[in-house]
């Protein structure tokens, strides 16, 4: 599995991420694949808080219970 980090700017300039999962191997010229959405929100003190990234890009995705990846 590839683990890539999309960054983005909502229409108010909020700037946002999102984790995009993609199967080993996978090429844009294969097409589009199956989606699922996971969106959960979180409150913010400022506008420059709402578009962290935690962690690392090196972390491991593991499966626990409850991971949407599961799916």
């Amino acid at each position: 599995m590839t683990k890539k980090v999309l960054r983005y700017k909502r229409a108010d300039g909020v700037d946002l991420s999102a984790t995009l999962y993609l199967p080993a191997g996978y090429k844009k010229e294969q097409g589009p694949l199956p989606t699922f959405l996971w969106a959960y929100p979180t409150e913010f003190k400022d506008r420059s808080a709402a578009g962290q990234v935690i962690g690392s890009p090196m972390n491991l995705t593991g499966l626990t219970t409850g991971v949407p990846l599961l799916l």
